[in-house]
């Protein structure tokens, strides 16, 4: 695929997607209810002088492309340090942090087992990737 055609995708995009006000979410399933996005809906955290910091952690993942027996997935981990109401940011470690992945089964000691690959998007976020001999399991484990 070209960047041409990655590109033209975009704009085929942008024309179609409209921004969207805040309001209250839609989801699916009715066993969800949801809250609606209003300024009364949050609350502001207290200032608290104890000399600790706050860290705030998010992650997700896309899946970009899957079978039955695969699945590869940009994967995104991000964090921010707060001291008071000051952002502070490290000076050793990226506060973002990408890698792709890649799960696959395999046939192992007569039982499916998952496997997975891990590239960092970036040479310098390897320290701070999951290990792959950590990602691997059994498909029957609980």
């Amino acid at each position: 695929m070209s960047i041409e055609t990655l590109r033209q995708i975009v704009n085929k995009l942008n024309a179609q997607i409209k921004e969207s006000r805040l309001g209250k979410p839609f989801f699916g399933q009715s066993q969800y209810n949801p809250h609606s996005l209003k300024p009364e809906n949050f609350s502001p955290i207290k200032h608290v002088e104890s000399g600790r910091r706050f860290a705030f952690l998010d992650g997700g993942n896309q899946e970009i492309i899957g079978a039955p027996n695969f699945s590869i997935q940009i994967n995104r981990i991000y964090f921010c340090i707060f001291d008071g109401d000051k952002r502070v940011s490290p000076e050793n470690i990226p506060n973002k942090i990408e890698f792709f992945s890649a799960t696959y089964s395999v046939f192992r000691d007569r039982q499916v087992h998952y496997d997975t690959i891990i590239l960092p998007l970036e040479d310098s976020y390897a320290n701070y990737i999951p290990s792959e001999v950590d990602l691997s399991f059994n498909s029957v484990d609980r």
